[in-house]
């Protein structure tokens, strides 16, 4: 009896395991081969693109039957069509808070919505020609438009008005995305460079020009340090922004003392500027003992040897005044 009994939970032990290990498998089979739980059927045309929104409860579609559509995520039904492009509409995408929804059309506007009721909100107009991307900013106070007409624009998301026409490039501009704090823009074009706004001005701030054909998209690292492109060229490229080149360039410890002096001396005279503009004579003048050596020196000879993507860097971040240069 006894050895039945031992027997019996030798059994039940083995059996355990085995639908342990069964359960195991089915679920790790079901990790490894995604199932469609939802088709969104609906668009008579091609779609675009398709988006979750922030909390993921819904997703907005876009498509050449010229409409976008916002979708529950959970059973798939559509919410509301978004109709009034007379065009195909390229991109969709909700705001950071999902509240509403902007749409880029080849009608030549975007159009802003309300992402509950489906209403139209407002249109972006003032392109002249085709319109590849919107985004909103990250704050969603702002959207930025690429369109073929060789501009971008940022537009204000709350009344619709215009604010700035971002106009450099010199073939259409495929994307344009805004840097994590909302500060920058960076815009891809078909004139095979990529291009960095500020945001709030609306200046051009450097030009990224290294590829030998159309650059498609751009965009920011998650830090706002860095910018990617992805080209025709069969390439992509990594950058860096002002901070991560100067602080590259000047950690090569066998720069000239003058050039290593100047970094020490632009650090001082910012914290003692507040962000205020470097001119000509705070360099040559200032009382700061880490530039006496620049005392009646010519600033044009403290940048010499330093690569002209360095020295726009540094006019940037410290600010520098014309009138140095």
């Amino acid at each position: 009896m006894k050895k039945f009994i031992i027997m019996f939970f030798m059994l039940c032990t083995i059996t355990q395991q085995l639908y342990a290990e069964s359960a195991y498998a089915i679920a790790q089979a079901l990790d490894a081969t995604p199932m469609v739980l939802h088709t969104l059927a609906g668009h008579t045309d091609p779609v675009n693109s398709a988006r979750f929104s922030p909390d993921g409860s819904k997703v907005v579609t876009a498509s050449d039957d010229n409409t976008a559509k916002i979708w529950n995520a959970t059973t798939g039904a559509l919410i509301h069509p978004l109709q009034d492009h007379t065009d195909w509409v390229m991109l969709a995408e909700f705001s950071p808070d999902g509240s509403k929804v902007v749409t880029a059309s080849w009608d030549n506007t975007a159009k802003i919505w309300n992402a509950t009721t489906g209403a139209l909100l407002h249109t972006l107009a003032g392109h002249t020609n085709d319109i590849n991307s919107a985004q909103f900013s990250p704050d969603g106070n702002k959207v930025v438009t690429a369109s073929r007409d060789h501009t971008a624009k940022i537009w204000d998301a709350t009344t619709g008005a215009l604010l700035h026409t971002l106009a450099g490039h010199t073939n259409d501009i495929n994307s344009a995305q805004f840097s994590p704090d909302g500060s920058k823009v960076v815009t891809a074009s078909s004139d095979n460079t990529a291009k960095i706004w500020n945001a709030t001005t609306g200046a051009l701030i450097h030009t990224l020009a290294d590829h030998t054909s159309w650059v498609m998209s751009a965009e920011f690292s998650p830090d706002g340090s860095k910018v990617v492109t992805a080209s025709w060229d069969r390439t992509a490229k990594i950058w860096g922004s002002d901070k991560a080149l100067i602080k590259e360039y000047f950690s090569n410890k066998r720069l000239p003392l003058s050039q290593q002096a100047l970094l020490v001396t632009l650090d001082a005279l910012a914290r003692q500027n507040n962000g205020g503009p470097i001119r000509k004579s705070d360099i040559i003048y200032t009382k700061d003992t880490n530039s006496s050596a620049f005392r009646n020196v010519s600033t044009l000879y403290l940048f010499t040897g330093i690569p002209p993507e360095i020295v726009q860097a540094l006019k940037n971040v410290y600010n520098l005044s014309d009138d140095i240069f």
